[in-house]
Order: structure tokens, then sequence, then C-alpha cells
């Protein structure tokens, strides 16, 4: 038997013997068994945007929630990459506006539009499907140049306001 423990390999040297560790080890205050190395006890190991794990012999990083990438290295996501303003809203979100958290975005609506993502008529407004726009509704009815009054469905928008489908009768 050998004088090394654990992971570590033994090499016979005249008289005596020496111990040494495989990566991501280093050998313990006996010189004979191998003790884990901290890789995230060093702070440069992993990207600033991404958690580090220790793992034996190793450690793996992966980057926080708003960031992808492979640890090493990690950017922003573009949150606004996939178009989610609606109604020709305008998005804004951390890789364009330093002052939007990261992994959100805002929509700056279009007049007669809100909702977090513009898809939602503004007060005082009804939603015409023919058209897909959004109109004022005055005193329960909606009327445009293409249609005759027609009343709101009063249960699905603001109070005296509402949902107007031109091709209902």
């Amino acid at each position: 038997a050998d004088g090394c423990s654990g992971q570590a390999t033994c090499e016979n040297t005249i008289g005596s013997f020496e111990c040494s560790c495989p990566d991501g080890f280093i050998l313990d205050s006996h010189g004979t068994g191998c003790d884990d190395v901290d890789e995230c006890a060093d702070d440069t190991t992993c990207d600033i945007r991404a958690d580090c794990s220790n793992l034996p012999g190793s450690f793996e990083c992966t980057c926080q929630g708003g960031y992808e990438g492979d640890g090493s290295t990690c950017n922003d996501i573009d949150e606004c990459a996939s178009g989610p303003c609606k109604n020709g809203g305008v998005c804004a979100d951390s890789t364009t506006n330093d002052s939007i958290a990261v992994n959100t975005y805002t929509c700056t609506c279009q007049y007669g539009f809100s909702g977090t993502n513009c898809d939602q008529c503004g007060p005082g407004k009804g939603y015409v499907l023919a058209t897909a726009t959004c109109e004022t509704c005055k005193h329960g009815e909606f009327n445009n140049e293409t249609t005759e009054k027609a009343p709101c469905a009063k249960e699905e928008c603001d109070e005296g306001y509402g949902v107007f489908d031109a091709e209902d009768p």
C-alpha cells in the first residue's frame, strides 16, 4: 500500500514517496490526501452576472436571470427582440435604458392604447374589431364613418365604454 489517500496519486521516490492531486484539488495539510479547491472563492472565475457553484474538482458558472451565455460571459437578454409591444407601442428594456431593471421591459403606447403590452384600449376608448383600432365610445354607443351607432359591451370595458364589432348586427 502506498502512503497517499483518497484521490491522491502516489509517486515512488528514492527512499520515500510523493503524493499529487488531480486538477481541481490540492494536497491536504498532511501532504497525503487531496482537498477540493473552491474555484468560486475567486471572484474572477465567472462573469460578474453569473452564479458560481463549486463542484468536487471543478465548478460551474450559470448566468443570472435576464442574462444569457456560458457563465464565463453573460450578456443582457433583449426582452424587446420578441416584439412584446402591440399596436405601434415602443419597447424599452435594460439594453436600451439603464433605469429599467434587468429581465423586464416597458411599452410606451400609442394614443388610445394602454396595458403592459399596449394591447388594451385606453380609458374612454372602445376596440373596433373591423379596423383593429381603439375609438372613443360615448354614452354606451360607438359611432364611426362606416357603421351606424351600435351598443358597446359594457361588461368588457370601462364604465360606459365597450368593444364594438362592426360585423355584429
